[in-house]
């Protein structure tokens, strides 16, 4: 391990947000373990079985803090008592993962030495990798670095992501009243705002579900595709939209994007998926509401 990363991680605290976890969190905790300073479990299941299954599975490790949210608030919320209590206890740099986000054995020491080796007029307001999809296997071969592989973007997903206390601080809070979805790219969209780069390092870091992987037969065609609950469609459609409006005269690329990528997801569930009718209710009828919204509904 180089000297830059073996001072970094000695300051790093990784942030595990969990919604009715199940055990491969554990898997999670086991290959971070040796490549940070701290880890905070911040539990948002509202659930007493959520409880007992983190205080079993984690009983005695003095590196682990667990934290059980009163109710189910959403990723936005989770990340920011996950913060507040990293901040507090002095870490210096925060690593953001999901329940379901198994990072590779190296993953956090090659971000370091990414992050030291970055150089350029804007600073780097975060930086993470690519994840493998679902339930493809994770690797971590003997690699150089490869700054070529540092390519700036709109936003990356907010697991396997690295970001400093300072750069928050300067940032702001995670957007709660998003609760689960496009709450990374709002974020990533204020850190360019605010002149920091968002940088995505072209390595497969760890392993990430992005959704059911459901599969569709049509004739000789077998299709597959990434399914959603109507409720986590209707966040969807209601915080990407609301993206959208507000930075089209910034970044109209970007709201264009947007706007293809809902009518794609249409195309999606109408064709493919199952429990149409009440999947295009929620969004086609939300979106319809906030394109003439003046602010966000509850």
């Amino acid at each position: 391990m180089s000297k830059i990363a073996a001072f970094m991680i000695k300051k790093i605290c990784a942030i595990i947000t969990t919604y009715r976890p199940e055990f491969r969190i554990v898997e999670s905790v086991r290959r971070l373990m040796p490549q940070v300073a701290g880890i905070i479990i911040v539990d948002d299941g509202d659930s007493e079985e959520n409880v007992s299954r983190l205080s079993h599975w984690f009983k005695g490790f003095s590196k682990i803090k667990i934290w059980h949210q009163p109710i189910n608030s959403g990723i936005a919320a989770a990340l920011n008592i996950g913060i507040k209590i990293a901040k507090e206890k002095d870490y210096n740099w925060i690593l953001t993962l999901d329940d379901d986000s198994v990072p590779d054995d190296n993953m956090v020491e090659r971000l370091c030495v990414y992050l030291s080796r970055i150089k350029g007029l804007k600073p780097v307001g975060i930086i993470g990798m690519k994840p493998y999809i679902n339930n493809r296997l994770t690797s971590s071969p003997e690699r150089g670095i490869d700054l070529h592989q540092c390519l700036d973007k709109r936003g990356i997903i907010t697991s396997g992501s690295l970001f400093s206390i300072q750069t928050y601080a300067e940032i702001g809070l995670f957007r709660e009243e998003f609760f689960i979805d496009s709450v990374d790219y709002d974020y990533c969209m204020r850190v360019r705002a605010k002149d920091f780069r968002v940088i995505q390092v072209q390595e497969y870091g760890f392993k990430h579900s992005l959704g059911q992987i459901e599969e569709f037969k049509t004739g000789a065609f077998t299709f597959k595709s990434v399914s959603h609950s109507p409720t986590r469609l209707y966040y969807t459609f209601r915080n990407s939209t609301i993206l959208a409006k507000e930075y089209f005269l910034i970044d109209p690329l970007y709201s264009c994007v947007v706007i293809l990528s809902q009518f794609k997801t249409v195309m999606r569930v109408v064709l493919l998926q199952k429990n149409k009718s009440k999947k295009i209710y929620w969004e086609l009828h939300k979106f319809m509401k906030i394109i003439f919204a003046k602010q966000l509904e509850s």
